[in-house]
């Protein structure tokens, strides 16, 4: 980890942040247009529900006698009223579907900045870090390849390492080293010879009796070999 690489992090993050916020900002506008366009829809379609029950009235009234049939009238002028309530409620629906969807983008970019900030801020601890270490004694930086610079941690505690390495743990590797050592060997196999089984116990072992020789049987003369004789 360095200085430099933090502050570079930092930049990029910072620029991005304001992009994002820019953008979020043209968003927002067009979300607040489709929601004023809902409302004047919704207040508009409901005038225009009142004029029906207009229309029944000047029947009533007698306002269309001269026009021929005044229900045929009122019939054809009701058509034409909820033909505009019906473009009025597709308008409605395309409305409240760009609501979702930009709410959606909302939703995405703020995510998106908050993302960008918690990087911005995680780089600027790592540089308030060195700073406080350079100024403790605790940090000093270390020339490297290609002119580039280093912090390191002096130590003792932890060990000489680069900042933002993991600190060397020398008990527990120690303690892991023992367990290691101490792990139980496997038995090994001996052969068994015959008659002679696997130990049991402790030392003991159990030897197997052989088998005894089988006797023959005595032939007895037939009266074949008698009369050779």
């Amino acid at each position: 980890m360095s200085m430099e690489k933090s502050q570079i992090k930092m930049g990029t993050a910072r620029d991005i942040c304001a992009q994002l916020d820019a953008m979020l900002g043209v968003i927002q506008k067009d979300l607040l247009r489709n929601k004023g366009s809902l409302n004047s829809y919704s207040a508009v379609a409901k005038e225009v529900r009142d004029l029906l029950g207009e229309v029944d009235q000047d029947v009533e009234g007698g306002k269309f006698k001269g026009a021929g049939d005044p229900a045929s009238v009122a019939n054809e002028v009701k058509r034409y009223v909820n033909r505009c309530l019906e473009i009025l409620d597709k308008l409605s629906k395309q409305s409240h579907a760009n609501i979702i969807k930009i709410e959606g983008k909302v939703e995405a970019f703020r995510h998106a900045m908050d993302v960008t900030k918690k990087i911005h801020d995680q780089e600027a601890v790592k540089i308030r870090t060195i700073e406080q270490g350079i100024r403790d004694g605790r940090v000093e930086f270390e020339q490297g390849p290609a002119g580039s610079v280093t912090p390191i941690y002096k130590g003792p505690v932890g060990g000489r390492r680069p900042v933002g390495a993991r600190p060397v743990n020398k008990i527990a590797e120690l303690k892991a080293a023992s367990q290691t050592s101490k792990a139980p060997e496997k038995a090994k196999k001996t052969p068994t010879k015959r008659g002679v089984s696997k130990p049991r116990g402790k030392g003991k072992t159990v030897s197997r009796a052989k088998p005894k020789p089988r006797k023959r049987a005595k032939r007895t003369p037939t009266k074949s070999t008698k009369a050779s004789e």
